[in-house]
């Protein structure tokens, strides 16, 4: 699955078939590199992947809003980065098309587009 943060993987492997449900292993792969283990029961393989994708999501959802960003914002020479950025809300269409960010000096930076923000690998480098 393609994220923000780049591509997370599931393997789900069956352990032991039931009558009414199935025994799973899901092996996970985060964009990160970490790794996690889960057993699950599912009626079925749609089911199945339905819990691997709701994982995946939930891990996403909860490390971009603990990642440093830099914003790209027009300025007055032309654009520049503003660095240190924290994700405070995603775009929810069509009530809102904007990822909100806040800055380290706290004021808020809209932008509309996922090519108009990085994750910021280094503070050191600022």
């Amino acid at each position: 699955m393609q994220g923000m943060l780049g591509i997370s993987r599931a393997m789900v492997s069956l352990i032991k078939p039931y009558k009414k449900y199935l025994r799973v292993q899901i092996d996970y792969t985060f964009a990160d590199g970490t790794t996690s283990t889960q057993e699950a029961h599912p009626t079925n393989r749609r089911e199945a992947e339905a819990i691997a994708t709701k994982e995946i999501t939930r891990w996403q959802n909860e490390v971009i809003f603990k990642q440093n960003y830099r914003v790209k914002q027009l300025g007055a020479d032309g654009y520049i980065w503003v660095m240190g950025c924290k994700l405070v809300s995603l775009p929810n269409p069509p009530a809102n098309t904007w990822y909100v960010f806040e800055s380290a000096t706290g004021s808020r930076l809209r932008v509309a587009g996922d090519d108009e923000f990085e994750v910021q690998q280094d503070l050191g480098n600022c």
